[in-house]
């Protein structure tokens, strides 16, 4: 995209809530990063646009990852302000 830097910064943070999905497909999940820790928000449909509002952040679950207990680390891309 233009060669310019990205806005986006990735951190590495620890899950505050348990996860389940099925495997093969990597998920960007809304959510907000405060201390550290990561909060996955509700209403993770596309059209659901309140938790857009509210996610300073996308937590990242690889494809090959089924589970995630809380206190898991994992990525977050940090969305600019």
């Amino acid at each position: 995209m233009m060669c310019l830097p990205s806005p986006v910064r990735r951190v590495e943070v620890e899950l505050a809530d348990a996860y389940r999905k099925p495997a093969g497909l990597t998920h960007f999940l809304k959510a907000e990063v405060a201390d550290g820790r990561v909060r996955l928000l509700d209403g993770q449909e596309s059209y659901r646009l309140r938790s857009f509002a509210r996610a300073n952040a996308l937590a990242v679950v690889p494809e090959a990852i089924t589970s995630l207990e809380p206190g898991s680390r994992i990525w977050a891309d940090l969305l600019p302000e």
